[in-house]
This record gives C-alpha cells, structure tokens and sequence, in this order.
C-alpha cells in the first residue's frame, strides 16, 4: 500500500532510560506493555472488524490469548521476541517489529519524532543478542512446497540425511501432517513461527502461507503416485537437500524493462521494485516509444515487495494524454482520527466498522508535459507476490473502465494508504509498525475491503501452477518466454480479442 515517506506517531512517549549491559523488566512492566500492545491494536487497527466478518478471525482475542505467557519470559530480549510473534496474530504485512540495521537515516526520523532512540537501541541490542542464541531451528521448504486449493505439494525432490549419511528421498509427494497436526492446523496453531504473513484462501476461507516454516519433528508425506504414507522423523534426518529434475530458473535481475509487442500493439512495462532508481529507468525508456503505435500498455508487478506509489503513477502520468480522476475513499478508527495528518481534501463521512472516512485526490492523475499521448486501455498483471504499493496499482483498476487487473488473489488487504505508523511501548522500547488506515473505496461488501482480488481472476491447474511457480520463480521478464508462454500475457491477449 502506500505513498511516499512513512508517516510516525508514537503512542506514550517512552522513558528515558540509559542503557545498561543488565537491563532488566520486572514483570509488571511487561504487563503493562503487552497490554498497551493490545489497547493500541484494538482501538487503531481498521481491520479488526472486517477480518472478524469475512475470516471469522479475532485479532485482539488471539493476541490476548498469549498473555499468560508473560509469565515465563524473565529478560528484555526474550521479552522482544514474544512481542515479535505475537504482533504477527494481526496477519498483515505491514504490521512488524522496527529493526534498525544501522540505519542511521532511520534513527534521525524517529528521533524527530520524540521515539525514545536510545530505549529502541537496546531493545534491539537485547532482540538480536537472544535471539542469536534461544531461538530454535526451524525447517523451511523454500520455493519447493507449493500450496494450491488447501494442499501442500513437494515441488521436485526432498533428500533427508542422517549423521551417518543415510538417505530418505520424498519425491511427486504432498505434505500432509507435522507432528499430528494437519498442515492447516499446525498454521493455525503456530501462525507465529511463519516467516511470511498468513494469507486467506477465499475458496477453503483459511488462513495459509506460500512459504512454510516447521520444527524438526515427524512431517508425513503421500505418494502422489502409490497413496502411501512416508514419515520422516526430522531429530533423525536432521541433515537435508531439496533438489528438482532442473535447476530453478531463479529470475535475478531487476532491471526494468520496457517491451514493445507488435502482436496487438502492446507495450509492455515491468515494475521489479516501486523506488526512485525503476522510475528513472522507465521515465527514460519511454522516450524511445514516442513514434510507435500503441493500443494497450501491460503494466507487470508480479514480484514486485512494493515502495512509493510515486513511482507508478508517474510512469502513468508519463504516457496518458487526458487526466484520469478515479474516486479515493481512505478510512481510519474514529479514535485514531484526530491523529492522522496528511495533505489531503478532507470530506468527512462515517462509515461502518468504526471509520471516518476521507475523500482525497490520491487518484487524480496529470498527464506530464512530455506525454506518449496514450489513450487505450491498460492491462495489470498481478501474482501472489504483488504487495504494497504494486497492489495499490492493481486495486485502482476496478475503479475505471480504461484499467483491467488480471492474475492471482494475494490473501491480502490492499488498496491505497498513507503507510504504517511507528508504536513505542514505554517501558520496553518496543517499537512496531502497523496499518492504521485501509481503502474503503467502492466497497460494497465486507470481503471487498481486502481488494486484493483482480478483476480477471487467473485459476491455475496443478500443474500450471506447478510451471509457473518453479519455471516462472521471481517472474522470467525474458520477452520471447513472455510473447510465447506467459500465461499472463496469453491471458492479455485474449481478453484483448474479447473486446
């Protein structure tokens, strides 16, 4: 989702503490920052209400239900870490632990924005010492498990290995237990230990995720072929190899990439990232299509983790001949309303779910001087991996006649937003990012809040998926495999002929 330069706000200044190589907590400090944890979930969060009613999830309930927990951390750092789950019972992206990374242009930021530096410096100090040390071990399958209707299936082989270098191969397999849980109850027991956020299956209506991350112990598999089970204990083959018939053609470059089709006219645009360097690149790749006839543009974000919506809307503005004003309709809790500055039109309404809501000008867009004059229709190829500012692209076209989004459902809530806050928690210094806001525009009932769904919703068989996920990793932004094989780009050309 979002904008430019993410806006901070801190909800209780912090102490001002010195730091300490023993700094401790007591228990009722940790108390009191778990449950400021919660009240600013609860009163902030624009998505408890809506995931209430389309996920039947209850976001501040499961965080509560780790508060007993408390009770067993004794130090900052293991205290760090606990908060670092639990944030994740929120499943959304935006929502995590802030990590400084010596980032000293960060530090400046917050500083400037009364976050207690020195408290967020040895809240990370104390996180990164404990978790180096305590943290178990956890087994993840990668890019070789993929996940398709509500089963987990071994892309290629999974050779385990003992400490004398035994061997069991899984191969053509679905995964089917961990310990004695199913796989959808693991995830739904365990949505912590995930590396990735939980996405929602709209279809089965459960929580999964397209990157699994599981303890050593049993994992069950089924022969695709024969239907019998193989157990592998993980304490036993603690050692292992995930290998396929042909290495992954893992896609490394991210250089943007403008193409010209002759096939329909298209022109075809690829957004790797949404920063400063990709608009440069594409601003000047254009000037060599000014002479070519072009009937439809293919803007291609599959892959793309998201940044500034500056940087696809100025490719827009950079081709459109005439201004395209599409509505924009931001809403946040009513408690947090008073809080939320940005530039931007107030017209205030109420709306359910505890909203006020905002009619703003985020999707007025200008043609530049220097324009290819474009008028045709545009195309937004959209894929699993399609997060944050790429999916704020993909969720305008369901807004205007002259956009298309074709792909694949993310699991997660989209659309437009100013970007995530910063919360410091007094007594811990634990400082977290979260969505405070959410595109209400259009919506017409609770399940479009997420809009994430494109409007030409791709459904890939096994096997397709199969081929696209693996052969396709990362997107192959090669233009022959795109002319002849993307199946996106097939997709394209027939709704083109459909017109």
């Amino acid at each position: 989702m979002k904008r430019t330069i993410t806006t901070l706000m801190v909800c209780v200044s912090a102490y001002a503490l010195i730091a300490q190589e023993a700094f401790k907590l007591s228990k009722q400090q940790m108390y009191e920052d778990f449950d400021q944890l919660v009240t600013i979930v609860e009163q902030y969060n624009p998505q408890v209400k809506i995931k209430k009613l389309v996920c039947n999830y209850d976001i501040v309930s499961h965080i509560n239900d780790r508060r007993c927990l408390v009770d067993t951390i004794e130090s900052l750092g293991s205290f760090a870490c606990f908060l670092e789950t639990t944030i994740k019972m929120v499943h959304d992206i935006h929502t995590k632990m802030l990590r400084l990374k010596k980032n000293n242009e960060l530090m400046t930021c917050l500083a400037k924005e009364n976050v207690d530096t020195s408290l967020l410096k040895l809240c990370d100090k104390y996180y990164a010492h404990y978790n180096s040390k305590n943290v178990r071990p956890l087994f993840s399958f990668g890019n070789y498990l993929l996940y398709h209707k509500g089963r987990y299936y071994v892309m290629g082989s999974v050779v385990f290995s003992d400490l004398e270098q035994n061997k069991c191969q899984i191969t053509n397999s679905e995964l089917i237990k961990i310990g004695n849980l199913t796989v959808k109850q693991f995830i739904d027991s365990f949505p912590e230990i995930q590396h990735a956020t939980l996405r929602w299956d709209y279809e089965l209506k459960n929580f999964y995720t397209t990157s699994l991350q599981v303890p050593y112990t049993n994992l069950t598999f089924r022969d695709l072929n024969t239907g019998s089970n193989t157990i592998i204990d993980m304490k036993q083959y603690p050692i292992y190899g995930l290998k396929m018939q042909e290495a992954p053609k893992v896609y490394n470059d991210y250089t943007p990439k403008i193409y010209y089709f002759h096939k329909c006219h298209i022109l075809y645009i690829y957004f790797p990232k949404m920063d400063e360097e990709t608009k440069k690149t594409l601003l000047k790749k254009l000037n060599h299509f000014n002479n070519r006839r072009v009937d439809y543009v293919v803007f291609d974000v599959r892959d793309n983790k998201g940044g500034s919506d500056l940087v696809w809307s100025d490719v827009l503005q950079a081709l459109i001949k005439d201004t395209i004003q599409l509505p924009c309709c931001i809403g946040v809790r009513k408690i947090f309303y008073p809080k939320w500055t940005d530039n931007i039109t107030r017209k205030i309404a109420e709306e359910s779910f505890d909203l006020y809501v905002d009619s703003t000008d985020w999707n007025t867009f200008i043609p530049s001087k220097e324009n290819l004059g474009f008028t045709g229709h545009f195309y937004v190829l959209q894929d699993h991996n399609t997060l944050s500012a790429a999916h704020s692209l993909s969720s305008i076209c369901r807004l205007s006649d002259q956009f298309t989004s074709v792909g694949l459902s993310t699991g997660y809530i989209a659309g437009r937003g100013s970007g995530p806050f910063t919360f410091q928690l007094r007594n811990s210094g634990f400082t977290f990012t979260m969505e405070c806001d959410i595109d209400v525009t259009q919506c017409q009932n609770t399940q479009d809040y997420f809009q994430d769904i494109p409007e030409y919703e791709m459904k890939l068989s096994l096997d397709e998926a199969e081929d696209y996920y693996f052969t396709n990793y990362d997107v192959l932004k090669n233009k022959k495999y795109l002319c002849k094989k993307d199946p996106f780009i097939r997709t394209v050309y027939k709704l083109i002929h459909m017109r």
